[in-house]
């Protein structure tokens, strides 16, 4: 309560001075929601998966902070998807051992917060293109980047209305492989719409069938497949993503 009271105050003060934009609350620790929740007008929700180029990321960390969000604050939440390369930051080990999250990456991410009712993205970090990206050893590698983040940013803004639908989506059956990553499918109805979003958390491969009950739906990304009566199935590797529309 001594930690919480002054930034309470603070919230509160900055609401009174100006009404009209919100204060928002960022933590990358779930177990703090529920204390740390009342301290702005919006919770944001940050985990950063992708780190040095010999690991296999998974993004289990990004789906622990919706579900203990929606479990034990009870709180609705905004998220804050990695789009950063760790070695710009890191002082312990050398920048060429890690490396930039793949488009892919970014989009599974933000993907996977639609499936969890996150009701806006706003990305990490653009100083680090900005200012940070200034001292990037490989020449070119902000620019190369870059392009995939605004892709990813692209595809939110078409798929705003689901962000915002109302009704929270219906979770789809999957049915997945012995060896395959947490597969998880849910299907949206926004302005007369449906579409299936299907993620895997990674690490490994990824299998599954989705028993949707809708025919015809066709992939966007090319990772799933149709196999007749509404039945379609999904394979990718890693920290992945599709949509069926």
């Amino acid at each position: 309560p001594s930690t919480l009271d002054p930034i309470l105050k603070l919230r509160f003060t900055v609401n009174r001075l100006d009404p009209f934009h919100p204060a928002a609350t960022l933590t990358d620790i779930p177990q703090n929601y529920l204390h740390f929740g009342p301290t702005g007008d919006l919770l944001m929700v940050d985990k950063y998966p992708v780190r040095k180029l010999t690991d296999e990321p998974s993004m289990s960390s990004v789906r622990e902070c919706f579900e203990l969000a929606a479990k034990e604050g009870r709180l609705g939440c905004w998220f804050v998807p990695q789009c950063f390369n760790w070695g710009l930051y890191s002082r312990r080990s050398p920048y060429h051992s890690f490396r930039y999250p793949t488009e892919l990456e970014i989009r599974s991410q933000c993907l996977l917060a639609l499936n969890h009712r996150a009701r806006a993205v706003i990305f990490y970090a653009h100083n680090a293109f900005a200012h940070q990206g200034r001292r990037d050893p490989i020449k070119g590698a902000v620019s190369e980047h870059w392009p995939r983040t605004a892709n990813v940013v692209r595809l939110l803004r078409k798929l705003e209305p689901f962000f915002l639908e109302v009704k929270p989506p219906v979770p789809v059956k999957v049915k997945a492989a012995e060896a395959s990553s947490r597969i998880e499918a849910k299907m949206h109805t926004a302005d007369g719409k449906q579409i299936v979003v299907v993620t895997a958390d990674g690490p490994g491969k990824a299998d599954a069938v989705l028993y949707t009950g809708k025919a015809g739906l066709k992939s966007r990304f090319g990772f799933t497949v149709d196999l007749g009566n509404g039945n379609y199935r999904f394979t990718s590797k890693g920290i992945s993503s599709d949509i069926l529309e």
